[in-house]
């Protein structure tokens, strides 16, 4: 298999091709390009962005618009968004599972006093059967 064909096939496999003509939009730091090549950052020596870091395939240029290319900076702003999305999601199930935590706990609780009511019924029996022989001599006595 030939280079440029891995690439593709690298790509295709990171989800980054998605069909012929179509430019997928990709959030956050990029890792590869959709020919497969590994995106590097770089920084821009244009007068109009001097200094800005930017993120692009090796075989780009500011012509050829089929390689990628992506600013640092809106990268960084789309990576802070998705985090925070995250951190919302995670509030939301940690809540959850502080309720399902506190009703186990009580649930817990209902059965350990369930079980000390049984054990004190329990032991209310042992004491009726330890008094049995004080019973059979109030019966023998009875009958006698």
């Amino acid at each position: 298999m030939s280079t440029s064909s891995n690439h593709i096939d690298n790509a295709e496999n990171s989800g980054l091709i998605m069909g012929v003509g179509v430019r997928p939009r990709r959030r956050g730091f990029p890792n590869v390009c959709r020919c497969g090549e590994e995106v590097l950052m770089k920084t821009s020596g244009t007068a109009k962005n001097p200094g800005r870091l930017f993120h692009a395939c090796p075989y780009g240029s500011e012509l050829e618009k089929y390689h990628f290319f992506k600013w640092t900076d809106v990268s960084m702003v789309e990576e802070i968004e998705d985090m925070k999305k995250k951190i919302e999601n995670l509030e939301v199930q940690r809540r959850s599972s502080e309720e399902v935590i506190s009703c186990l706990a009580k649930e817990i609780e209902t059965m350990k006093a369930e079980s000390q009511g049984g054990e004190k019924e329990e032991n209310e029996g042992k004491e009726i059967v330890g008094d049995m022989p004080f019973f059979k001599k109030l019966v023998c006595c009875f009958w006698a």
